[in-house]
Parts: structure tokens; sequence; C-alpha cells
């Protein structure tokens, strides 16, 4: 794991000013630095918002893999829609991701964990039903039918925005770095992966037990369902937030200047078409001093 980070070179990344990013030669994504989680978290809702408004006035459907989390720049879009009366009727949203217990199957729907739950409940369930888009146009991930993402997908011609988080580690979704013991998996392989099923990293499980379990890693489900880079690559663009403070400062660094890798898989966004956008607060996105060891 990470045999390939030239500490050297993340040294230098870790050292330079915030004030230098936006417009640093060296960076491979662009950033948006706000001063705050709350403008971090508007940029991505109201980009959202307006790409829906433009593919609306152009007759063009609007196609998204979309995050549960984080969570508040979708909920900042959610008010956005039912303010402004913005009709989601041509909207198609492939979810991300979702947990599985220890034999790889979804949690259920009415478990605290579910994301597809929190999504119908939070996401859905809060937009006028006036505005919402169709149930059939709302993709979750299902162990029966793997490549279902794909074909509808292929369908539609392909995708617009992936909005996603970054992991602490640089997962998107669940693809996160492979830790197996005697199985390598190459970019061309994460690239090539489309749907499946995963076993968690320790740093995930960590992860989510800190933050949302009082550090009970035990009532973390081990297992995840996560849509691939081979559908995510269909998309036009990416844009991910992060607003987790000093969780991410290296990984943001990383992020920006690091050649695709799957130690990192959220480097190989750079290979999009377009460049990936990362909307961060100041906060998150600070130096770190380094300390030789």
């Amino acid at each position: 794991m990470f045999n390939n980070l030239d500490k050297a070179k993340l040294r230098e990344w870790l050292s330079i000013p915030v004030e230098k990013l936006e417009d640093h030669p060296d960076r491979r994504m662009d950033a948006a630095i706000k001063d705050t989680p709350d403008e971090a978290n508007l940029m991505y809702a109201r980009m959202m918002a307006d790409e829906v408004l433009k593919n609306n006035e152009e007759g063009k459907p609007t196609r998204w893999v979309l995050c549960c989390g984080p969570f508040a720049p979708v909920a900042e879009f959610v008010k956005i829609v039912n303010k402004e009366r913005i009709p989601l009727k041509n909207v198609h949203i492939f979810h991300m991701d979702e947990w599985c217990d220890w034999k790889g199957f979804p949690v259920p729907v009415d478990n605290p964990w579910s994301m597809e739950g929190q999504m119908r409940r939070d996401f859905y369930g809060e937009i006028d039903p006036a505005l919402v888009l169709p149930e059939e146009q709302r993709h979750f991930p299902r162990i029966d039918d793997l490549g279902a993402y794909m074909r509808e997908i292929d369908k539609l011609g392909g995708l617009d925005t992936v909005w996603a988080g970054l992991g602490m580690c640089g997962h998107i979704a669940f693809n996160e770095p492979p830790k197996f013991r005697y199985a390598a998996v190459s970019n061309e392989d994460m690239l090539n992966a489309t749907m499946h099923i995963v076993p968690l990293n320790d740093d995930t499980i960590i992860n989510a037990g800190y933050r949302y379990r009082g550090s009970c890693m035990f009532a973390v489900p081990p297992m995840g369902i996560t849509i691939g880079f081979k559908e995510m690559m269909r998309a036009h663009r990416c844009v991910m937030i992060s607003t987790s403070g000093a969780w991410k400062h290296t990984i943001m660094r990383i992020a920006l200047f690091s050649e695709p890798t799957v130690d990192f898989p959220g480097t190989l966004l750079q290979l999009m078409e377009t460049r990936p956008l990362i909307i961060v607060d100041k906060n998150t996105i600070q130096p770190v001093e380094w300390i030789d060891n």
C-alpha cells in the first residue's frame, strides 16, 4: 500500500500555502476554495441547480451519479429546487453505493446505515411532489443485477456529472485503495471495473465508527456495493466536495497534485474528458507540517 508515494513530493504538496493552490501550475484538478463550509455547500448545490436549469431550457435530460455523503450540499440543492420551482422530471440519478453486511447483502432500507433509506427520506421525500423526478428515474445499486447501471447509462447516452465526496484515503464511492494480499489491481483494472461488491478497508470502518457511532467499529457494516469507474467515466465531468476539516488536509493535496493511481482512486478521475473540480473550505485544505520519521 502506497509503495509509489514519493515522500519528497508529498512534503512539497503539503507545504503549499492555501492561497496558491487554485492557480498552482502543477495541479491536476481544479479547486474552488471557499471561506466556510456553508459557502462550499451552496456553490455545489448551485452548480447542480444550474445544470438542471440549462438542460431543461435546451430540452435535454440531466444524467447524474449522486453521492449520499456528504449530504449537506445535497440538502441545499433540495432547498433551491423547492424555492425556485425547478422541475426535475427529466433528471436521471444513479446513486453511488450502499453499505452491506458481512455476507454482501445491502442493509435494509429502514436500517440507520442505509443510504437508499436516507435518500428516499431526506432527498426525494423533501422535494415538492410536483417537481420530483419519477421513481423509474431513481437508480439504486442492486446485487442481483450488477450490470443494470451500465445498461441504463448506455441507453441515456452517457452521463453529465458525477457529484461526489472524496474519502480520507482517496476513495470515491466505495472504490477504495486495493489491499488484497494476492491480487494486484492496476489503474487499468480499476478503470474497467463496473458495479461490484467490496470488503471495506479498515480505514473506512474506523472513519465511520469514529464519526457516527462513538468509535464503535463493531457497529459498522463491513462490506459495500459500489458503482465502478467504468460507469463514472461515462460522465462529462466530476465535481467533488469536502468540508471535513483536518480529516482531509492530506488527501486534498494528494488529489490536486498526484498522478492517477489506484493507491488513491479518486486521482483516476483526472482521466475524464474534463478536469475534475474539488470544492472545499479553507479549513479542510490547510497545509500540513511535515515531521520526518
